[in-house]
C-alpha cells in the first residue's frame, strides 16, 4: 500500500504503510530453554503479551519470585502445587491460578506436568 501524504509545507512525500499479518508459531517446537533444572519453556509473545509452554518435571519448581505483570498459569497435564504467601494450593489439568502484578509466587510439580503460562509485557 502507497499513501501520498502532503505537508503543511507544501512538500509531498510517499510512505509505505506496513498492515500487521497474523502470525502462525508451532509452540511446542520452538527452541526450549532452561531457566532451572528440571524445566523446559517455549515461548513467544507480542508487545504486550507473552504465551510460554514449560514442561516441568516431578519434584522441580519455578523460582519464587514476583513481577510487574500479571500472570495466569493453566495445567495441561500432570498436578502441581503453587505457592502464594502462606497459602497453597494444588491444581490439575483444565485448573488454573491468576497471579496479580508484584504478587510472590512459586510452584512445585508434583509429577510430571505440562503448563500453559500467559503473561506481561510480551516481547517476541
Amino acid at each position: 500500500t502507497l499513501i501520498l501524504v502532503y505537508s503543511p509545507l507544501g512538500i509531498s512525500q510517499s510512505q509505505t504503510l506496513i498492515e500487521p499479518e497474523m502470525e502462525i508459531v508451532d509452540l511446542v517446537n520452538l527452541d526450549p530453554r532452561s531457566p532451572r533444572e528440571g524445566l523446559q519453556m517455549r515461548s513467544d509473545g507480542l508487545a504486550t503479551i507473552r504465551i510460554g509452554r514449560l514442561n516441568i518435571e516431578a519434584g522441580a519448581s519455578t523460582p519464587s519470585h514476583n513481577h510487574a505483570n500479571e500472570q495466569m498459569v493453566l495445567v495441561l497435564e500432570g498436578r502441581i502445587r503453587a505457592f502464594s504467601g502462606d497459602k497453597e494450593f494444588v491444581l490439575g489439568p483444565g485448573e488454573m491460578f491468576k497471579v496479580p502484578a508484584y504478587v510472590h509466587h512459586y510452584y512445585t510439580a508434583l509429577e510430571d506436568s505440562l503448563t500453559i503460562e500467559v503473561f506481561g509485557p510480551g516481547g517476541g
